[in-house]
């Protein structure tokens, strides 16, 4: 057990280091989420699918096969082969905005911030 309480101190430490000298650029990790198309916003389609009624494993293989395709060199974007799939929109066509908002979900960081007793605001 002391030896786990001085592994888990020295990693604190080492993590603490890590993030003093963090840079964090909002338009570089908009431009992340966009890669391939908004092949990062996958989880959240399968999530919006299965939440809609779709069978789990037939929602992971149109997720898959999209974002197989838009990583292909060359490839479509992932959002424009979701949007152009008749099943996808007929479950979920209403809520693609949500799917690949980049800011959904991030409502309550504010909040989160401040119970962290953070003085910072979210972006």
């Amino acid at each position: 057990f002391p030896d786990a309480c001085a592994a888990v101190d020295f990693m604190a430490i080492e993590m603490a280091k890590v993030l003093k000298g963090l840079e964090v650029r909002p338009e570089r990790m908009l431009r992340n989420l966009q890669f391939a198309g908004g092949v990062a916003f996958s989880g959240r389609l399968l999530t919006a699918l299965v939440e809609a009624g779709m069978p789990r494993e037939d929602a992971y293989a149109i997720v898959q096969r999209a974002a197989v395709e838009a990583l292909k060199e060359g490839g479509p974007g992932f959002r424009s082969l979701v949007e152009k799939d008749a099943v996808v929109r007929s479950r979920i066509g209403d809520r693609l905005e949500q799917v690949f908002d980049p800011w959904s979900g991030l409502e309550h960081t504010d909040l989160a911030f401040e119970r962290l007793g953070l003085g910072v605001k979210s972006l």
